[in-house]
């Protein structure tokens, strides 16, 4: 009753999932496809879904914690020009939707609503569900910046700040990129900045072209890591691993391709 249905449009393989659970992370789902549906079918429908979640919990011994619950309600509008765009319910003035959920020994008690177009962080990683990439890409700027001042700061010598390009700088501030939504160009240009400070650390003459910082060194490049082809590979590999399986991610590649 309480899941998200998805559908294979070639090979009609179909799989309900109610949501994806991580650790102490959850996140349920409700999909409606009809386009008659309006938000109060939607909010109602959600409630319920959440209330018995979290009677659950409260059953089992654990209890969700308001203060790190939202819920966001995902709608899509026509533009005159055929297509469409993400619709804001909360910007409207009649708005007065309210979800809460259930707390040992108390009442129900409030969540926040997260609009589509605000990031959240999430197992490191800032997501927003009209998957604008703009909080994650200035997060990755700022890792950059920082390891470069501790750098910077230090007494390591430019063999020791290779070494640590390949070991420490890519893992810390790669982290994640496979899940990107961010264009080629957007990811190919985010750290050219923190690059061009990061040349004097590595004994690279800073007028050197910013084609040439991202090219690998057996092209005659400086070899610095370049975000767009990372996530390229990243994105390759997850679809190699997942295809035509019968797992959730899986099944949701295959019924993105099917419908693209």
């Amino acid at each position: 009753q309480h899941c998200a249905t998805f559908v294979c449009p070639i090979t009609a393989i179909k799989m309900a999932v109610a949501g994806v659970l991580f650790v102490d992370n959850t996140n349920l789902m409700h999909l409606n496809m009809s386009p008659q549906t309006v938000y109060d079918q939607v909010h109602w429908k959600m409630q319920a879904a959440i209330h018995n979640w979290g009677r659950l919990l409260i059953a089992t011994g654990g209890a969700l914690k308001p203060e790190k619950c939202s819920y966001t309600i995902i709608a899509y509008t026509g533009l005159p020009s055929g297509g469409w765009q993400y619709k804001d319910y909360s910007t409207e003035d009649n708005y007065t939707m309210t979800v809460p959920v259930p707390v040992p020994g108390e009442a129900l008690r409030p969540i926040t609503h997260a609009p589509v177009m605000r990031p959240q962080k999430t197992l490191g990683i800032y997501t927003a569900p009209n998957g604008d990439s703009t909080a994650q890409l200035e997060y990755m700027q700022k890792r950059a910046q920082t390891w470069i001042d501790q750098i910077r700061l230090g007494t390591v010598n430019r063999c020791l700040t290779w070494l640590g390009l390949a070991t420490k700088f890519w893992p810390k501030v790669g982290y994640g990129i496979g899940s990107s939504t961010a264009s080629f160009h957007q990811l190919s240009t985010c750290l050219q900045r923190q690059y061009y400070r990061l040349l004097l650390l590595c004994g690279v003459n800073v007028n050197i072209r910013s084609e040439f910082r991202q090219l690998p060194s057996g092209i005659f490049g400086i070899g610095l890591p370049h975000p767009g082809i990372e996530a390229t590979v990243a994105s390759v590999n997850l679809l190699l691993q997942h295809y035509e399986c019968s797992s959730l991610l899986g099944i949701e590649l295959q019924t993105s391709y099917e419908a693209w």
